[in-house]
């Protein structure tokens, strides 16, 4: 469930307002889609024009795995060069929506925290005039080191198991295991 504050609710029965995003990527790669840097809660979001497409954002009553891609300009290497420098799978990221009143200002001095889940994957697709960056935010409830099909994995299974080696041989099973039925 989303709490909207009292100052927003009032913003949004208006005209009054715009709305631009903020993304937070690990290693403090923060921005915005404003046309000016915007500052909440001690986080500067850089309005660098990086941000090209953000998604609709599905919210849903029940748990549910989704993923949101987001595609960001990689003209001048900049987010490159922080996306490459290390691993950030499973890192927290977030996504949020804020209003513009008139003047400039961020309504309420507030963000609503549309999408938070965790850094997945990243891609770089260049071609003649622009470069494009990818980046997948999954789901906080994904497992982003299960193989496919997996219902589990093998630190899930260290947890409840510690010592057991069963995933080291997962893979070599030989013979077909007759489930309810005649093998």
């Amino acid at each position: 469930m989303i709490s909207v504050p009292a100052e927003i609710l009032t913003a949004l029965g208006s005209d009054a307002f715009h709305h631009e995003w903020l993304l937070e990527l690990p290693d403090g790669v923060s921005l915005t889609t404003h046309n000016a840097d915007i500052t909440i809660n001690g986080n500067t979001y850089l309005a660098t024009g990086h941000i090209m497409k953000i998604p609709p954002i599905q919210r849903e009553k029940e748990i549910k795995l989704h993923s949101v891609s987001i595609q960001l300009s990689g003209v001048d290497g900049w987010i490159e060069a922080s996306l490459t420098t290390r691993n950030m799978t499973n890192e927290p990221c977030a996504l949020h929506l804020v209003l513009i009143d008139d003047a400039g200002s961020v309504v309420g001095g507030q963000s609503l925290n549309m999408y938070k889940g965790k850094f997945d994957t990243w891609s770089l697709r260049e071609t003649s005039k622009q470069d494009i960056i990818t980046v997948k935010l999954s789901s906080a409830w994904a497992k982003s080191n299960k193989t496919s099909g997996r219902m589990t994995n093998p630190q899930d299974q260290q947890e409840l198991h510690d010592g057991d080696r069963f995933f080291e041989f997962a893979h070599e099973e030989k013979d077909h295991i007759g489930w309810g039925g005649e093998a």
